[in-house]
């Protein structure tokens, strides 16, 4: 195998660059020898995520452009880069804030790619189309197709979306306020980080639990989680091991300390300020969550030891 093909055969590991601008660069650099094969699938599959990239830039106009190109180019026998297609097309709608016109593309993601066998892709669909729901009954309803599908695929790859969409099964059942079940949905998604062995998903699993057991009454078993995270946190950032960039171990860690300020209410002002410090520091928890931040500012004001 060439140097060139093993690039194109692991093409979505890319995105481990983790900067949209730098994901995008590499993508390019790879669409030369990508276009160059007889099979064009990969080339309109990394077209897709060239879109992608520039939709997280807010390059909105570019991205659909993009999409564009790739969609004329497209034959019927380019399935699973159809299915790419229709998904990326989504995100980009997604990314623009337009979710009515995402739902319609995450869903025929979804339907297409159970169609043609491609689990990983129809799980990314329906995980989707569960997220961007504005009812909670549907996004549970979506998300436990993903989970049903994952469930039973055969592709290990695939299964891999069982973390996540757990996590997300205990999120939606939390907002229907069905507290029980989503305390177990919590605690099946630390199993399975655990059985992964990545110890960043492990601990924002293990705060999502420790959120259950407080929404279920059981503060103890919480605050001996959270105080543990704490813990963990400040020996990752001591040892420079915490495997996350800065802006995103100060969310991780600010609700942490938000969790902590909640429990101990009047008494977690310390807790509190703690977590307005990290979590006014990162850009997304400021534009999406707002009134956990005035929520945050208010026990600020709460008498403390």
């Amino acid at each position: 195998m060439t140097q060139d093909q093993d690039r194109l055969d692991t093409f979505d590991e890319v995105w481990s660059l983790g900067d949209p601008a730098k994901v995008e660069k590499r993508f390019g650099e790879l669409i030369p020898a990508a276009e160059a094969e007889p099979d064009k699938s990969t080339y309109l599959q990394i077209l897709t995520q060239i879109a992608l990239a520039k939709a997280i830039q807010k390059q909105f106009s570019d991205a659909h452009q993009t999409l564009d190109i790739a969609q004329q180019q497209l034959g019927a026998e380019n399935e699973i880069a159809g299915v790419r297609l229709l998904l990326e097309r989504g995100r980009v709608h997604h990314q623009a804030g337009e979710l009515e016109e995402a739902r319609p593309y995450y869903e025929q993601a979804s339907e297409r790619g159970a169609a043609i066998g491609c689990d990983y892709l129809a799980i990314d669909a329906a995980h989707m189309v569960a997220i961007i729901c504005p009812e909670v009954e549907d996004k549970i309803h979506w998300n436990q197709l993903a989970i049903d599908r994952a469930c039973q695929t055969k592709d290990d790859r695939a299964r891999k979306w069982m973390g996540s969409l757990y996590n997300n099964r205990g999120q939606f059942l939390h907002e229907a306020k069905k507290y029980e079940e989503s305390s177990v949905a919590y605690k099946q998604a630390l199993a399975f980080r655990e059985r992964e062995a990545d110890e960043v998903n492990i601990r924002v699993a293990k705060w999502a639990v420790a959120r259950s057991l407080r929404y279920l009454g059981r503060e103890d078993e919480s605050i001996t989680i959270l105080h543990d995270l704490v813990d963990e946190y400040s020996k990752a950032t001591e040892s420079g091991s915490s495997g996350i960039p800065a802006e995103m171990l100060t969310l991780v860690r600010g609700i942490v300390f938000e969790e902590l300020a909640e429990i101990y209410s009047a008494k977690g002002r310390g807790f509190a300020l703690r977590a307005v410090e990290d979590l006014s520091k990162n850009e997304m928890f400021l534009a999406t969550e707002p009134k956990r931040l005035d929520r945050l500012r208010q026990l600020t004001l709460n008498p403390g030891p």
